[in-house]
């Protein structure tokens, strides 16, 4: 994830089992992705290239993210869209 920003407080969760971590899936984060704080990710979501997700937001598991899609809320939902640059 080149250029990925993740701000503080970022949880990534999985599962217990008894007494031990049980990883459920993988996060996929794209290049150029801000993370606001304190957002939950789960496992199996998928984040696309220049997406955002917005402070305090809590992502289910198995949600892809398009890239260039602002996402936000509990669960997140599509809020809106980078605009995109003329090269």
């Amino acid at each position: 994830a080149d250029d990925t920003t993740l701000y503080p407080h970022v949880v990534t969760n999985g599962e217990f089992d008894g007494d031990r971590f049980l990883a459920i899936g993988y996060i996929e984060i794209g290049d150029h992705v801000v993370i606001g704080n304190r957002c939950t990710i789960t496992p199996g979501v998928k984040i696309g290239d220049w997406a955002m997700l917005a402070a305090n937001t809590f992502v289910p598991m198995d949600t892809v993210i398009p890239a260039g899609e602002i996402w936000s809320g509990n669960p997140a939902q599509k809020i809106g869209e980078i605009p995109r640059r003329n090269k």
